[in-house]
């Protein structure tokens, strides 16, 4: 059964202490194509943090394992890793900010570069001047987190440029 992200968050809404108004607010800003944009670059470098978990994982693996074969530590045994590192916090910056353009500081997508945690700053950075929807996105994602319904490896991000994008809920 596929799912609309908009019916999605909706429904999630419906069971909140939001007043009428505000969940229409909520939803007339999800439709905004800045916070579109904000969301999917969200989801795209959430996905992006999953892939460079097991990248890491491999690199930094491979030089334990190599330092145990060779019983000594070199630093060129982990050198993969750190440029590895280095080019992915690199091609990310210059993603997010080709991405987003001007809509958020080069701060902020200093910031949105850390692993594994960029998605929520970045999320957290762009949105700031809409503390309404932020809260309540925050709740969404916390609501799909704890159900275990945010698939994001089938969210169908070649959708974007769709009304909305769509997420497989099983």
């Amino acid at each position: 059964m596929k799912i609309n992200i908009l019916q999605s968050l909706s429904l999630f809404l419906d069971t909140q202490d939001y007043s009428p108004e505000e969940k229409n607010e909520i939803l007339t800003l999800f439709k905004k194509p800045a916070i579109k944009r904000v969301f999917m670059l969200s989801l795209y470098l959430l996905i992006w943090s999953m892939i460079g978990i097991f990248l890491d994982s491999f690199f930094v693996g491979g030089g334990l394992f190599a330092t145990l074969m060779m019983g000594d530590i070199m630093l060129m045994l982990f050198l993969p890793a750190l440029i590895y590192f280095v080019v992915n916090l690199l091609a990310k910056f210059l993603f997010i900010k080709l991405f987003l353009k001007d809509q958020i500081s080069l701060g902020s997508a200093a910031l949105a570069i850390l692993p594994y945690a960029g998605s929520a700053i970045l999320f957290g950075a762009a949105l700031s001047n809409e503390p309404l929807f932020l809260d309540a996105m925050k709740g969404y994602f916390k609501y799909q987190k704890s159900k275990g319904l945010i698939k994001v490896c089938k969210l169908c991000v070649r959708d974007y440029h769709k009304e909305e994008a769509t997420i497989r809920m099983e």
